[in-house]
């Protein structure tokens, strides 16, 4: 019996301890400043999260604007030279007297409201007939046509679409710029972009 007053004395000094040891982890674990620095190690932890975030999202945004700052400087560089080949094509052909030289001049000197040339169907021209002995058909030149494109209905087309429309129509560049008082390289810098 001794031996069991003794187990039992020593069962409860060791409920004792676990009760004391556990409720001072509890007591440090529920202290105001522990949730305190909890709460300030984890604030820290989502504002360096939310600053590399941050710093990505910045270096992704300069990256995009450098790439517009460059598309900016391309397009800037290809409106000059779309205007010193507009000032070359007008200083050549005012100083040759080719016919198209004349029917630019014709553009220029026509009245705003009056079509430089008349409008007239599109004409077509018969396929040569087929022989035996050639292999392709050799086609035949078709006249210039100077009809102006008609508007679309309930909008008026913009410039790049009156181009587009003309060239689907079969006329060529200089025919095209000539219809729409452009210079060559505007027609043929449209009819790149379009294609």
């Amino acid at each position: 019996m001794k031996l069991a007053a003794i187990i039992l004395g020593l069962d409860i000094i060791l409920l004792c301890l676990i009760y004391l040891l556990l409720r001072r982890r509890i007591d440090r674990f529920l202290r105001p400043d522990h949730i305190l620095s909890e709460l300030e190690s984890e604030v820290d932890r989502v504002i360096t999260e939310l600053n590399q975030t941050t710093d990505r999202n910045i270096n992704l945004i300069e990256d995009r604007i450098g790439k517009l700052y460059g598309l900016l400087e391309e397009g800037d560089k290809r409106i000059l030279l779309l205007q010193k080949e507009g000032e070359k094509f007008l200083r050549s052909a005012e100083q040759t007297s080719s016919p198209l030289s004349l029917k630019i001049r014709r553009v220029e000197e026509s009245p705003p409201g009056e079509a430089p040339f008349p409008a007239s169907p599109v004409s077509s021209v018969p396929p040569p007939p087929a022989s035996v002995g050639f292999r392709r058909k050799i086609r035949e030149p078709s006249p210039p046509v100077y009809s102006r494109p008609l508007p679309v209905q309930g909008r008026e087309q913009t410039t790049k679409e009156k181009v587009l429309q003309m060239n689907r129509e079969g006329k060529k560049p200089d025919e095209i710029a000539l219809g729409l008082k452009l210079s060559l390289s505007e027609v043929e810098m449209i009819l790149s972009l379009g294609q």
